[in-house]
């Protein structure tokens, strides 16, 4: 089930040329890969604030993946 953040994140990403996306939030780290419901594919990269100082090398690293 989605709710308004998800539907408001897959429009976003529908429409961007990227095909990863950031969530900073309280939980642990985790990679997900995303569908759209118009099926566009992008990897949800969710990152807990303590690794918010490694964002850059997390990033680099899921790109090169």
């Amino acid at each position: 089930m989605f709710n308004s953040i998800t539907i408001s994140l897959h429009q976003f990403m529908y429409q961007a040329p990227q095909n990863i996306a950031l969530r900073i939030w309280s939980k642990p780290f985790s990679v997900e890969l995303v569908k759209t419901p118009k099926g566009k594919e992008f990897t949800l990269l969710h990152i807990p604030f303590y690794l918010i100082s490694q964002l850059e090398k997390i990033i680099a690293k899921n790109l090169l993946e």
